[in-house]
């Protein structure tokens, strides 16, 4: 048995299929779900009951909750209570009613027909009218409405003379223009590196808090050889990875230190990669060198999910594990009906891990997807995607591999990684 599996059923307590709603609360969670024409407040910590609200006229169909407010659509009307007293009823739609979303101190409700109208409900009057209304149209019915919560107090001004956005931020500190950029850190941080041979870290929050990651004493043994710091620096940095782990230290107290792991591979007639660590921004003492008996270059790379472990992936097809901390390969991934004993019949283009530590994902630039396991290293399964892929990405939270493939223009498939 998995460790996700259900182990037993205690019980139902929703009916229907309306999705329930969820919100918390000081330190406690409480999710509110129908139950036919009524709904039913419960505290997520033993489920035991803590509101039964009144019957309505009709089924409810949608849900909906803030602190004490509970918003329940029932055909198409629109029902507020605070706690269990009903004290406005919303009648605005001519059609069924079956989303409801709640946006800052507005609920936005959608029809059937695809009509959507924006009620504030703060401070509202028992016949209170809608403050905005959306017409999407009778060939478009929504299906869904999300609007992430970091985005509620910013505004975005396009006040340009050409209707373009007014710039927020940006950062300078390349000489060169940047090969590879990403956020990291919650978006508070973007990692950059250029052409100029730098890689430097640049925070979103305060500009003063950048920086380039050391090389070792590169303006120290640039005077000593007596040439520019860029002839002995590093190759340019064609791809990199990243991975949280946390590490204890003793300090009057035992706390948790978040520590910042990350390989990068530069374009070199070896076939190298280096590791930093962002503790200190210097170079790591390891150099890790794929065993394929070939000095093929190094084009993708991936840290496991624990960040424990990178994957390298070779212009040759050769993919190889590294444990992070030692520098030691901990094994090769191999499928044994190539003619070559190597994991693609040509460069490696992509690699992913999943969140697990279960699978490893790679593709190649002709076109094979494989799955492997992460720990034996043996293939698992396999796919076509047709064409020459050129990269992939992946999203460990709901386990979606994007491919991009060459079709004359840039195109993305979607796979699960079961």
């Amino acid at each position: 048995m998995g460790i996700f599996e259900p182990f037993r059923a205690i019980g139902y307590i929703t009916a229907g299929g309306v999705p329930f709603s969820v919100q918390r609360l000081g330190s406690q969670t409480f999710v509110t779900v129908s139950i036919g024409k009524a709904f039913h407040v419960y505290n997520c910590a033993k489920l035991n009951l803590v509101l039964a609200g009144p019957q309505l006229p009709k089924k409810i169909r949608a849900l909906a909750s803030y602190k004490e407010y509970t918003f329940a659509a029932y055909g198409s009307d629109i029902a507020v209570f605070k706690r269990t007293d009903q004290v406005i009823t919303w009648s605005r739609h001519e059609e069924k009613v079956n989303m409801l979303y709640l946006f800052g101190e507005y609920v936005l409700s959608a029809d059937v027909k695809g009509n959507i109208f924006i009620w504030a409900f703060k401070g509202a009057e028992p016949n209170s009218e809608p403050v905005g209304s959306i017409s999407l149209g009778d060939k478009f019915t929504p299906t869904s409405i999300m609007h992430p919560d970091t985005y509620l107090n910013k505004m975005w001004i396009f006040d340009n003379n050409d209707g373009d956005a007014r710039l927020l931020r940006f950062r300078s500190g390349h000489s060169a223009p940047p090969r590879c950029i990403r956020f990291y850190g919650n978006g508070k941080c973007i990692l950059s590196a250029g052409q100029d041979r730098a890689f430097r870290l640049f925070s979103v929050v305060q500009d003063q808090q950048s920086r380039e990651l050391s090389q070792r004493h590169v303006t120290k043994r640039a005077k000593k050889l007596r040439v520019k710091e860029e002839e002995i620096k590093l190759k340019p940095v064609i791809t990199f990875d990243c991975a949280w782990q946390w590490a204890d230290m003793l300090a009057k107290a035992l706390m948790a230190l978040q520590m910042l792991s990350r390989i990068f591979f530069h374009m070199s007639i070896l076939n190298l990669a280096y590791v930093w660590r962002l503790q200190n921004f210097v170079i790591g003492e390891h150099i890790l060198t794929p065993s394929s008996g070939s000095e093929t270059p190094i084009k993708a790379c991936v840290i496991s999910a624990c960040g424990n472990f990178t994957i390298l992936g070779t212009e040759g097809g050769w993919i190889e594990k590294f444990n992070l901390q030692s520098g030691i390969s901990r094994g090769n991934y191999i499928d044994t009906s190539l003619a070559m004993q190597c994991a693609h019949d040509g460069e490696v283009v992509g690699l992913a891990c999943d969140a697990t530590n279960g699978s490893l994902i790679s593709a190649g630039y002709h076109g094979d997807i494989k799955v492997w396991d992460f720990k034996t290293c043996k293939l698992k399964s396999r796919l076509d995607a047709g064409k020459s892929v050129t990269k992939i990405a992946y999203h460990r939270a709901n386990g979606i591999v994007y491919v991009f493939r060459i079709f004359g223009y840039s195109h993305v498939e979607f796979f699960s990684d079961n």
